[in-house]
């Protein structure tokens, strides 16, 4: 079975109208336009003279407004493209055509911009390990080279996503949840300095591993030991080694530390003969056999499960890896965090939009009934 390597990361929907209105979050998403973008034969988008197209038709106008919904525009496929290195960008130039037989007015403050859109929908699905049905294969290779990766047990419910919401508000799906990464920290739990030598059976022993008595080296190298707590999660060892009581603490650099470390682990353990079987009843496994990916050359995948991590990364996301701007021209990238010209797409959320949807929430309530 072959699937698409990429998922859809944001939305955009912005809302024109002939009258002074504001279009709640809800009406958009009850919303059914009858418009459309231009594609091609098989159903593609595609540019018209380097715009991308959409017409808008009588059915997209709804109580006076008229709303158009951009989740073809908001694809790694058209925002990503083939530029995948740190500083690569892409301008999106889109045209709207005014086919609804109306005179349309641009509204002020009129559009919505969301980390989710109609493609990523739904709740948490809780995932035990009494429901492992194995690993399904996903072939990613071609004719000629054939590269397969199998998917533990929790990828393949849908929509996939953990109990754990993100500074959005939305729970964090597995699409553009942190991986579980061999990193320095985690290194030094077993002893050891160099990440590309911890191994999956190290892996999959963290979450135990981090209650025991511990005597390790910290970020500063500093010899620390700490008695045994049964409470204490691989966030609680984190902070831990970095000395400081939250991971809302850490640095920039030291974020990029643990969430960007080795992104597989290179080996199933010390004995580089041996590899992970998907039979396995050991129960170490557990996680890994629901949360994993097999992938060749016995190097294997896991997604993180910590809940402050899983936090942490979605944020980093989506305030340190994407930023954007609706005019290159008067408003480019520049590359500061918190400049008005090209915002990180959590500070705009965080200052811009959230603040407004709050403020409309708290005007709607105090509204006589």
């Amino acid at each position: 079975m072959k699937k698409r390597a990429f998922f859809v990361f944001l939305s955009l929907t912005i809302v024109f109208s002939a009258i002074s209105a504001y279009l709640t979050q809800a009406a958009a998403e009850q919303f059914l336009g009858s418009g459309a973008w231009h594609v091609d034969e098989e159903g593609v988008l595609e540019q018209e003279d380097g715009y991308y197209v959409y017409t808008i038709k009588p059915g997209d106008i709804q109580d006076g407004v008229a709303t158009v919904r951009f989740d073809p525009i908001a694809s790694p496929y058209v925002l990503i493209e083939d530029n995948y290195h740190p500083g690569s960008n892409t301008g999106v130039k889109v045209k709207l055509i005014n086919e609804s037989g109306k005179k349309l007015v641009w509204e002020s403050g009129g559009y919505d911009f969301t980390t989710v859109n109609n493609y990523q929908v739904g709740g948490p699905i809780p995932v035990d390990i009494d429901q492992y049905t194995g690993f399904e294969s996903v072939d990613y290779g071609t004719e000629d080279h054939e590269y397969l990766l199998q998917y533990g047990t929790a990828y393949q419910t849908n929509p996939n996503s953990f109990d754990v919401k993100g500074f959005d508000g939305q729970y964090i799906r597995f699409a553009v949840a942190a991986v579980r990464t061999s990193n320095k920290p985690m290194a030094r739990l077993f002893g050891k300095e160099d990440s590309y030598d911890v191994t999956l059976v190290e892996a999959v022993q963290v979450n135990d591993r981090v209650k025991e008595a511990l005597t390790f080296r910290d970020a500063n190298d500093q010899e620390r030991s700490v008695s045994a707590d049964p409470d204490r999660t691989y966030a609680d060892y984190l902070k831990l080694y970095y000395n400081v009581d939250s991971l809302e603490d850490l640095s920039n650099q030291q974020k990029l530390e643990v969430l960007g470390g080795e992104m597989e682990f290179k080996r199933f353990s010390e004995d580089a003969s041996e590899h992970f079987s998907p039979d396995t009843t050991d129960p170490i496994f557990d996680v890994f056999k629901l949360y994993g990916i097999i992938k060749p050359n016995n190097h294997y995948q896991m997604l993180e499960t910590d809940p402050e991590l899983l936090a942490m990364g979605y944020h980093y996301l989506y305030s340190n890896c994407m930023r954007f701007t609706f005019d290159a021209e008067t408003s480019p990238i520049d590359g500061v965090k918190d400049s008005a010209n090209g915002m990180s797409i959590a500070d705009f959320m965080e200052k811009i939009l959230l603040p407004l949807q709050l403020e409309m929430r708290k005007k709607s309530l105090a509204e006589p009934f």
